[in-house]
């Protein structure tokens, strides 16, 4: 796993963070089944693991947990709004109190952001408008084949 990827993992919180550690090796063996499907020979298979595969990893962990976060930032908005609505202050989740203005959403909210700008400074865009991990990679074989 690479730097980046550990320095995103590491600012998840640990239940999170255990959920997408295994995501770099899925990404891994998905990029050499779609090479082998392209018809790529086990050398250029190498070659191009060497070269691409730290970035798809990093392209698709970043897409993945931004894609997460915001579904479970919507989920707790949503119950929030539904707990107003009966007259409670917000929700508990374990041990967790999510209200407007708890510390735990805003700092959801604060790495939905930083996702966000770290895709949209990338550029990731382009390769994740599919909806399967799968046909990211396959976006990003592609535009690196086109060159």
């Amino acid at each position: 796993m690479s730097s980046a990827d550990q320095e995103i993992l590491a600012s998840l919180p640990h239940s999170l963070r255990r959920r997408f550690e295994s995501l770099g090796k899925y990404t891994g063996e998905v990029t050499l089944a779609l090479l082998a499907e392209r018809g790529f020979d086990r050398k250029d298979c190498a070659e191009f693991m060497r070269t691409n595969a730290e970035g798809i990893r990093y392209v698709v962990l970043v897409t993945v947990i931004s894609k997460f976060l915001k579904d479970g930032i919507t989920a707790a908005e949503n119950a929030i709004e539904i707990a107003s609505a009966l007259g409670q202050h917000g929700v508990s989740i374990g041990q967790t109190e999510l209200t407007r203005d708890s510390a735990e959403l805003r700092s959801w909210y604060e790495l939905d952001a930083a996702l966000d700008q770290v895709i949209q400074e990338s550029d990731f865009a382009k390769y994740t408008s599919g909806v399967h991990p799968r046909d990211w990679v396959s976006e990003m074989i592609g535009e690196i084949e086109r060159g």
